[in-house]
């Protein structure tokens, strides 16, 4: 038996997304039009990218709790040198891994990219700053349901691909849906809250 259900994730996000339609699709915006200009960045694109993508996941889950956040906290991955570089890191060691296993094999570059394919929220619900710890956790969230998380983003995969169809506009909402399923699927494998200032992450202010 599986440990959560799509359908209900889908449920939540979907409600998060309704009441929220226009925040999500401004910061979605706001998004793309970053990686609009960075992908003129040659070489450290991607890497510069990521710090944006965490402070995107960070907006996001605070609208899901009902918390204030103002456009500044889309720069969130970028306020702490510690935190920038662990994020940098971890988006280097995902890649190494998944690399390397694509060069062993097809299948168990597959089986990385789904093994840490939470790093990332693992990394946003972690109380201090760490890649490889974040990486661990996410393989341990795995552990046991590989193919239930394979089947859950082959989900957000076609989500996505029905936004894409949308005339592109349909990207707006989907992508903030998708990310708010890997947010919600990490809080319940993880059972995680987001860290307050206490521990040495950016004040959450209260709605």
């Amino acid at each position: 038996q599986m440990d959560f259900s799509i359908k209900q994730i889908f449920n939540q996000s979907w409600e998060v997304v309704r009441k929220n339609l226009g925040l999500c699709m401004g910061l979605t915006f706001l998004m793309f039009l970053v990686v609009g200009t960075i992908k003129f960045v040659p070489m450290i694109g991607n890497l510069i990218l990521v710090p944006f993508q965490l402070g995107y996941l960070r907006c996001l889950w605070q609208m899901k709790n009902g918390k204030e956040f103002d456009y500044p906290d889309f720069f969130w991955g970028w306020m702490d040198i510690n935190r920038l570089g662990h994020v940098i890191l971890l988006q280097i060691l995902v890649g190494i891994f998944t690399i390397f296993g694509f060069i062993l094999f097809i299948i168990p570059g597959i089986w990385v990219a789904v093994a840490t394919s939470l790093a990332m929220p693992a990394f946003l619900f972690s109380t201090e700053p760490d890649a490889l710890g974040a990486i661990k956790e996410s393989m341990a969230m795995v552990k046991g349901r590989w193919w239930e998380v394979f089947g859950f983003i082959c989900v957000i995969g076609l989500i996505m691909l029905v936004g894409a169809m949308i005339f592109g506009i349909g990207l707006l909402v989907a992508c903030p849906l998708v990310a708010l399923m890997i947010l919600h699927l990490t809080d319940q494998l993880k059972g995680a809250k987001i860290p307050d200032s206490s521990s040495g992450f950016a004040p959450i202010s209260e709605a």
